[in-house]
């Protein structure tokens, strides 16, 4: 039987020919999926909550530092083991009634993207010309952000969550000395 096998040299080729195919298949698939994942990892966001602790304002930022569109799902401020949705449900207590104050806050209530090297401030609070007790409205302001913990959840394009970026606000009371 392999000696019949062997005389004919279309079968030789035939078996050849579908040997070399079911690799190239096989290399194929492997080179597909190499690509899918980088094409993930290569569109990866990174999380970053940064603030400013000024003399004349105070400005909290979420940024996308990585290289990838991010998609907020979830912003969390944690104060004292309880979850608020809005800032301005831990901050508005500390304006008092009747002033003009310069600040804005940003709700996340549904999805967000950020772009590669965006940003959203999601608090923002300064000084106006001829604002008389302003440093008074942001020391409490200030005492108020040391108790609150930001968390936000958040993805990829593909769907991917990443660990939660977490940031407490615990040194916003250091504020920077003028001798």
């Amino acid at each position: 039987m392999i000696s019949e096998i062997l005389s004919k040299p279309e079968i030789i080729v035939a078996v050849c020919a579908l040997f070399v195919s079911v690799i190239s298949i096989v290399i194929g698939a492997l080179a597909l999926r190499n690509q899918k994942i980088h094409n993930q990892k290569s569109v990866r966001p990174i999380c970053s909550i940064t603030y400013k602790n000024y003399l004349s304002e105070i400005v909290i930022t979420v940024s996308n530092d990585g290289v990838g569109p991010m998609l907020v799902d979830a912003l969390e401020l944690i104060k004292n083991g309880k979850v608020y949705r809005r800032l301005k449900d831990l901050i508005s207590p500390s304006f008092p009634s009747g002033g003009e104050y310069t600040y804005k806050w940003v709700n996340f209530i549904q999805q967000r993207t950020i772009p590669v090297g965006g940003h959203i401030e999601i608090f923002c609070f300064h000084k106006t010309e001829g604002q008389t007790d302003f440093e008074s409205v942001r020391d409490k302001v200030r005492k108020a952000l040391t108790e609150v913990t930001i968390s936000i959840k958040y993805s990829d394009i593909y769907g991917k969550d990443f660990p939660r970026a977490e940031r407490t606000l615990h040194n916003f009371t250091k504020s920077p000395k003028i001798e």
